[in-house]
């Protein structure tokens, strides 16, 4: 735990976030739908089922929707923020679904389709969603892990100060972002086993 989120009890579910949740449902139909597409829909795309990667991309977007959900609710700073941007990854993920049944009832691809000016609009659009989904994921982590990375950053810049080799440190920051006491209790204990020990002042005789 750190001072960003508490990972305890967690908050009930009608406080997690409420737009990812509605996608989590959404998603959780749509799956349904595709998966019963798979059965009574023959056609193949790109060597596979055509509604393959509509189950995939669900199921995938559903586990996101779920998790950050939960995750966003866990915050007691920056919670505004990481509220908001949620909501754009929510509406960003919602799009490139969207887009990806469209073609999938045209009979085409969805992904650098340039075929025609429509195909090459959604692509557009579909690319630019989902750069917004992947800077409200990246906002949301920092509100998440805010802590973690200052801490991570003191290890980094002290390591360097005193000649610890990056091998050691790399893994010892991954290891902070995730627990972050223990991450600076292992680099502590690094410190001091490497720590130069003092030099003796000369004795002065008399």
């Amino acid at each position: 735990m750190t001072a960003t989120h508490r990972l305890a009890a967690g908050p009930p579910v009608a406080q997690w976030h409420r737009p990812l949740l509605w996608l989590a449902v959404a998603m959780a139909i749509l799956v349904v739908v595709s998966i019963g597409g798979m059965i009574v829909d023959g056609r193949v795309l790109t060597g596979l089922p055509i509604w393959a990667k509509s189950v995939k991309f669900t199921l995938s977007t559903l586990i996101y929707a779920v998790t950050w959900a939960w995750l966003i609710a866990q915050l007691t700073t920056w919670r505004r923020v990481a509220w908001s941007a949620g909501t754009v990854a929510a509406v960003g993920l919602g799009l490139e679904l969207v887009v990806i049944v469209i073609q999938i009832v045209r009979g085409t691809t969805s992904h650098f389709n340039f075929t025609t000016p429509f195909d090459a609009a959604l692509w557009n659009t579909m690319g630019l969603s989902i750069m917004g989904v992947w800077l409200a994921t990246v906002l949301v982590a920092a509100a998440l892990f805010r802590f973690d990375l200052f801490l991570g950053r003191w290890i980094y810049l002290d390591s360097r100060s005193r000649g610890i080799h990056s091998l050691v440190i790399s893994p010892l920051l991954l290891f902070t972002i995730l627990l972050a006491p223990l991450g600076v209790l292992a680099y502590l204990l690094i410190r001091s086993l490497r720590a130069p020990r003092p030099v003796p002042e000369p004795r002065m005789e008399t």
